[in-house]
């Protein structure tokens, strides 16, 4: 130990030469000390991360498969109507007018009543698009929805693309009936002042033939 602290002190490569061989062994020390945090950290389960949830929908209107239903469309204070009734593979349609014009809706496509005549939806759904009146498109914005009171508030954004507003329609539900204003939609889209609907559904009792 003397002879130690002896070369200590007068042989300074003797100095730099434990110097150098103490900060190896420091080093060396470092990374065992990093190579066991590495090996005890915990690894997130990958599997979960990566996998996407599914997404749930609830359908909130629950009509029967087969009703009679009626549609009222008050655009701009003008009053549209339709009625029919919903069969299991065969809808009825009669949008109301002077006068009155049937439809029949089988295998996506419309006829007209009694005919093999092919008419487009539009000419059937002149005044708003049909998938406003959809029951399985309108159960779409109900699950977008935010429920206050009695009332569903549905905001553009998730409607139009690109919107970023905050205006909203709203959806008021009934036990056989659903009402709708689309006020602020239409007036967006179309450029309209008023839009609202009302759908009724009342059990199937006859069949338009």
């Amino acid at each position: 130990m003397e002879d130690f602290i002896k070369k200590w002190k007068e042989d300074k490569k003797y100095q730099a030469k434990i110097k150098l061989i103490l900060y190896g062994v420091f080093i060396i020390l470092v990374v065992l000390y990093a190579s066991t945090l590495n090996t005890n950290t915990p690894k997130e389960d990958k599997k979960e991360i990566d996998t996407p949830k599914e997404e749930t929908t609830t359908s909130i209107i629950n009509f029967p498969s087969t009703y009679s239903f009626n549609i009222t469309i008050n655009l701009d204070d003008e009053i549209y109507e339709y009625y029919g009734d919903k069969l299991e593979d065969v809808t009825f349609i009669t949008k109301v007018g002077e006068p009155n014009t049937k439809y029949t809706y089988r295998n996506n496509e419309y006829y007209l009543y009694g005919t093999e005549t092919i008419v487009t939806e539009k000419e059937v759904y002149d005044v708003i698009d049909r998938k406003y009146l959809d029951i399985d498109n309108i159960n779409k914005y109900l699950n977008k929805a935010n429920k206050y009171g009695e009332e569903y508030y549905v905001y553009l954004k998730d409607i139009i693309e690109d919107d970023d507003s905050d205006e909203y329609i709203t959806i008021t539900l009934g036990i056989d009936n659903i009402n709708i204003d689309y006020t602020l939609l239409m007036k967006k889209l179309n450029g309209n002042n008023k839009c609202t609907v009302e759908i009724k559904r009342t059990p199937l009792e006859t069949i338009n033939e």
